[in-house]
């Protein structure tokens, strides 16, 4: 389901933001380097573990960064 992909991207890149970092500060957070670039433009699927790192390094909830609104809605 690649819009639920674009979906974690986009928060994954919101969260980023918020946390006033920069695509190369996540980078040097995260092993993989470059690879969250891809997946905020949801043209790259990360692995759990990976999403597990971002998600660490930025110190977002898995829920935060994974959770589809209509989901939240749905429960």
């Amino acid at each position: 389901y690649y819009g639920g992909l674009r979906d974690i991207g986009k928060r994954i890149r919101a969260c980023r933001l918020a946390k006033g970092m920069t695509q190369e500060q996540l980078a040097n957070e995260v092993a993989g380097g470059h690879a969250h670039q891809h997946i905020e433009t949801g043209n790259s699927v990360p692995s759990l573990k990976t999403l597990i790192d971002i998600i660490n390094a930025l110190d977002c909830s898995g829920g935060r960064a994974a959770v589809h609104r209509d989901q939240k809605k749905a429960k």
